[in-house]
């Protein structure tokens, strides 16, 4: 199970370091590089793979944290996939792309500095 939980840790940090890798390299002119909502949706995902897999070893969870990361990691799926399509007619707007960097930046934030 540790094993396991160590996989999708990776995968889950990966997705976040492309996200916010992304946003950090684009700041003068924004857009997406190929695969950032991919890369977006995969970080929710493994990140919810983690709450299960915490819940079935019996870990004890802050739900109210986990509350606020998956609100948070679903307008940044959502915004980062908007932002894709509006990438492929043209150049992104700022507030999206300013939106999808920060919101991932928050996210990492909180689940360090929340305890």
């Amino acid at each position: 199970m540790e094993f396991l939980k160590g996989i999708f840790v990776v995968i889950h940090l990966v997705c976040m370091a492309i996200v916010i890798g992304n946003w950090l390299t684009n700041l003068r002119a924004p857009r997406f590089a190929k695969g950032v909502w991919h890369a977006a949706a995969g970080s929710f995902v493994s990140g919810l793979i983690l709450v299960g897999l915490a819940t079935a070893a019996a870990d004890p969870l802050n739900h109210v944290k986990i509350g606020v990361k998956a609100v948070v990691a679903i307008l940044v799926v959502t915004l980062a996939f908007l932002g894709d399509k509006q990438g492929k007619r043209g150049e992104v707007s700022r507030g999206v792309f300013t939106a999808v960097g920060a919101g991932a930046l928050l996210n990492v934030l909180l689940a360090v500095l929340w305890t």
